[in-house]
């Protein structure tokens, strides 16, 4: 599409080339359009421009994700009666007639997950672990939002699995697995841009204390062991460092697009 001035509630489109297409364009009256040449284009929108601008906006699906996912199942498990957090995992406030409360949540969650990862991938920096990296954000999001559809089973049944269960399992371990990596993933990413120093401790830092969480809550997860009480409270530690990280580091990508 050409260059186009804007004049008034008119609009001059600069690739016609003879009067006639001018008034017929523009419906401006014949004696102006003949002093059309005269007419500076006062007003464009860069393709940059609407770039950046949905850049922003999967920045800030970014930022709001972490904090929708934390405050809902962190405020759930308070209110919901017979839930302990401490014991219980976050998967299982989708259990009973206030479950639709936790799938929602899911579903919102990896939604706006996906979407921040999807932004990435299309403005984010240039390099392999630079397009790895959102694809691993969008995957974790498809997982969330998966898992709104497939409702737990209670932690404290053992071998009585059903297949909505099974397939949550499924889903959540993939979240887990792939959590550490994208923060891997990330800090190399990093070595192109210019963040703080503190910055790309803090991603390798949250690698790290997640995957040293996973070694907890896996051995959390047997009735024997002595963490088995305290599962609830190790996942939530792992999610919500977790999530800090990603609202961090969306906020540091939203920031690199500030003038």
């Amino acid at each position: 599409m050409g260059d186009r001035t804007f004049f008034g509630n008119h609009i001059l489109d600069a690739s016609a080339h003879s009067e006639a297409n001018i008034c017929a364009r523009s419906s401006l009256p014949a004696s102006l359009v003949e002093n059309a040449s005269v007419i500076i284009p006062v007003m464009t929108l860069p393709r940059n421009i609407i770039k950046d601008s949905i850049s922003k906006i999967t920045a800030l699906c970014g930022m709001v994700a972490p904090i929708l996912f934390v405050i809902i199942f962190i405020v759930e498990g308070w209110l919901r009666y017979g839930y302990d957090p401490r014991s219980n995992f976050v998967s299982e406030l989708s259990i009973g007639s206030g479950g639709w409360v936790q799938s929602v949540n899911f579903l919102a969650t990896g939604s706006l997950l996906f979407m921040f990862g999807r932004g990435l991938l299309r403005g984010g920096p240039i390099g392999r672990a630079a397009k790895v990296f959102p694809l691993i954000l969008m995957a974790m999001g498809l997982c969330l939002f998966a898992s709104g559809f497939f409702a737990t089973d209670p932690s404290a049944l053992f071998n009585q699995h059903s297949v909505h269960g099974i397939i949550h399992g499924i889903l959540g371990a993939i979240f887990f697995t792939l959590a550490p990596v994208s923060c891997f993933v990330a800090y190399k990413s990093l070595a192109g841009t210019s963040p703080s120093p503190r910055f790309k401790v803090w991603t390798m830092t949250i690698g790290w204390i997640i995957v040293i969480g996973i070694g907890f809550l896996k051995a959390s997860q047997f009735p024997q062991s002595g963490l088995f009480e305290y599962k609830g409270l190790i996942q939530r530690i792992i999610l919500i460092a977790y999530m800090a990280w990603v609202f961090s580091y969306a906020r540091f990508q939203y920031l690199l697009l500030e003038p």
